[in-house]
């Protein structure tokens, strides 16, 4: 029941952030411009990104709970965890190959 409990609250806190940040409110949250050092363009896009990494994981939380509750998915929210994961590790992946490369 706590686990229920604690995936809602989680899902509340994500989509008020990613209502924030797709109107390029609370844009210093994201890493790297805690003091404001992107361009503000460059702050609104990385903030929309985000934003929608955030519904990605609102709705991977409410596939969990409808699961637990309906036992609808089986299989398919183990398959959907796997992508998930996969396609995560290789952006991260990306990303810290492109950093080493660039410094950026």
């Amino acid at each position: 029941m706590f686990t229920y409990i604690f995936l809602s609250l989680l899902i509340f806190g994500f989509l008020i952030l990613a209502i924030q940040l797709f109107r390029g409110k609370w844009l210093r949250l994201i890493a790297g411009n805690t003091f404001g050092d992107l361009p503000k363009e460059t702050a609104i896009k990385a903030g929309r990104v985000v934003g929608w990494l955030l519904v990605g994981l609102i709705v991977l939380f409410g596939l969990i709970i409808a699961d637990t509750f309906f036992h609808i998915f089986g299989a398919l929210i183990k398959l959907i965890l796997l992508v998930i994961t996969i396609t995560s590790f290789y952006l991260i992946f990306r990303y810290l190959r492109h950093w080493v490369k660039t410094g950026k």
